[in-house]
């Protein structure tokens, strides 16, 4: 009865080392694997025009990658400078794990005046994400804090 037993113990031993040896490859590295995922590291001023930058913090491509760039303020509200990115044909809509990209607003930002800025990026398969500053202009000089 003993050796019927051993050898019973010995079968599902056998059977538990092998399905964990078949799972394993199935179940590694998908703890870390988080995807794509975005975030506007930077929004910084300029001559005449403000700049994000957008950043793939995630493990795969971030595919389709769209933003928009609202610049408003000034005194008497007289700045009012909107600027969306789909993929115009000279840029990437891609972005890389690790890598970033770079938009910036082109049209010419001038005036006088405190400024509010607002950046939203969007990419497939995940939320919008928004980021909003503050900053001033003086002339076409834009002072983002």
């Amino acid at each position: 009865m003993k050796k019927r037993n051993l050898k019973l113990n010995l079968c599902i031993i056998t059977v538990i080392a092998l399905l964990m040896i078949i799972t394993a490859p199935m179940t590694a590295g998908l703890e870390g694997n988080l995807g794509p995922e975005l975030e506007i590291s930077d929004i910084k001023g300029g001559f005449a025009k403000v700049c994000i930058e957008i950043q793939n913090i995630g493990d795969n491509i971030a595919e389709e990658v769209s933003s928009t760039i609202s610049v408003e303020g000034g005194f008497f509200n007289r700045i009012d400078i909107f600027k969306e990115c789909s993929g115009c044909g000279h840029c990437n809509t891609s972005i890389l794990p690790g890598c970033s990209k770079k938009e910036c607003t082109d049209q010419l930002i001038l005036g006088i005046g405190p400024i509010e800025i607002i950046a939203t990026v969007n990419a497939t398969g995940l939320s919008t994400i928004e980021k909003t500053s503050t900053g001033f202009v003086i002339g076409p000089f834009v002072i983002v804090q």
